[in-house]
């Protein structure tokens, strides 16, 4: 399998988030079950990079459905090298 990278990663789950879980999209990326999906989607991806995706996946939901930091809601700025 091709490895993907961490902004692939990202993107890839992003949109299975938003069409399977798109009525509680923070209560799966803050569950286990986004490692159940990560691992069986992209099982040659590293623990480190899965994690760095998960992170920016929470960052990312949880600004979407807060006001407390407007900041946080740019993609712009994904944690990633």
């Amino acid at each position: 399998m091709k490895k993907s990278t961490n902004f692939e990663m990202f993107i890839q789950a992003k949109d299975y988030i938003d069409k399977y879980h798109s009525n509680n999209p923070l209560d799966f990326v803050t569950n286990v079950y986004i490692f159940y999906y990560m691992s069986g989607r992209f099982p040659n991806a590293s623990m480190h990079n899965v994690c760095k995706v998960v992170e920016a996946l929470r960052t990312h939901y949880m600004a979407e459905f807060s006001v407390i930091d407007d900041d946080l809601s740019s993609d712009d700025e994904l944690p990633f090298e």
